[in-house]
This record gives structure tokens, sequence and C-alpha cells, in this order.
């Protein structure tokens, strides 16, 4: 806290102080929201391999995380994450799209 208001004092912007202090007053409520996350499958998943996609998911955003899973078959294998904006897209269908770019730039 006394570093920002140095700075803000330091670059002469001491007026921004009220929305600093709004945008981290919006920041600590949003974190105290569960997270929400999709999970993408090829094929319907059994109830210990989404408890362990949970689990492991979990250990890396933390446990408020609130996972949706879906089976779509035209991803022919893998699976797609959406956690918040960040997407992990570790399906067939990707890894062969990205062969065929690859081969197409050739």
């Amino acid at each position: 806290m006394r570093n920002i208001l140095l700075t803000l004092a330091r670059e002469d912007k001491l007026d921004l102080l009220p929305t600093v202090a709004q945008s981290f007053e919006q920041y600590s409520q949003s974190s105290a929201r569960p997270l929400t996350g999709e999970v993408i499958s090829a094929i319907e998943l059994d109830d210990q391999q989404r408890a362990k996609i949970t689990n492991d998911l979990r250990a890396r955003y933390g446990d408020r995380l609130e996972l949706r899973f879906s089976a779509d078959p035209s991803l022919i294998g893998g699976l797609i994450i959406r956690i918040g904006d960040q997407v992990l897209d570790n399906s067939l269908r990707a890894r062969l799209s990205a062969v065929q770019r690859n081969m197409l730039a050739s």
C-alpha cells in the first residue's frame, strides 16, 4: 500500500487514489466468488475421471473452482478445458488442424 501511495505521489497522480481503491475493492470481491470452468471431452467421462480432473485443476486453481463437464464427439479425442479466460485445447481435432496448417505452410 505504501508503494502505491508513493508511486502515485511521485507521478503527481494522487487524484487517481479513489479509482485505485475502487478497483482494488472490486478485485477483492471478485476473488471471493467461485471460479467456473468447463471440461469438454470427446466422450462422457466416468466419475473417477471427473474426480481426477477436478482434483488436478483445483490443485492448480484453488478449491473455489466449479467445473461443468460435457461431451462433444467432434473432438475425436482429448479435452478442451476452459477456466476463466484461459483455454487449453488438447483435443485431437486441434492437433490434426495444426498438422494440416503445417503441411499447407510447407
